[in-house]
């Protein structure tokens, strides 16, 4: 029995054939979760990081707390977090997978952070995404306010 649910086309296949309804509520459902862009060029993560240091009036060099300045932990969650919606948003959702290494590199080399800084981030963001409604609603916005300027892939 383990072996046939492993297998995602045969599972797909019998709910369409014999549960039409079923498999339209699972449609409906991933649709409320993936947001209308989303990206697949890491490039355009520099981007983003731009328009969130536009919006939020920050101005980083590197995403690090340094000692004897303002900490950046929440801004650098937050941003990640957004990143996040654009590129992985089923991730945001609790949605299983992993971030592909290219991804954790490229955030790495964006927020000139160190590779264990941007883990830590993403662990954060997605923690803090699901848990505080303020934090959530704070990055939501950010997607609502920033999609616009970004030719992704539409849902």
């Amino acid at each position: 029995m383990q072996v046939l649910l492993e297998n995602p086309k045969l599972v797909l296949n019998v709910l369409r054939r014999d549960f039409p309804n079923v498999l339209e509520q699972i449609e409906t459902k991933i649709k409320t979760i993936i947001p209308d862009v989303t990206l697949s060029d890491f490039g355009d993560i520099r981007w983003i990081v731009d328009d969130y240091c536009l919006a939020k009036g920050v101005s980083l060099k590197a995403w690090m707390n340094v000692p004897g300045f303002k900490r950046i932990t929440h801004h650098r969650e937050v941003l990640v977090a957004l990143i996040i919606k654009f590129y992985q948003p089923e991730r945001l959702a609790g949605i299983e997978g992993s971030f592909n290494k290219g991804f954790l590199l490229s955030l790495s080399r964006h927020l000139n952070c160190t590779y264990a800084v941007v883990r830590y981030s993403l662990a954060a963001a997605l923690s803090n995404y699901n848990i505080y409604p303020a934090f959530r609603k704070e990055v939501d916005d950010l997607y609502e306010n920033f999609k616009d300027n970004f030719n992704g892939n539409p849902n």
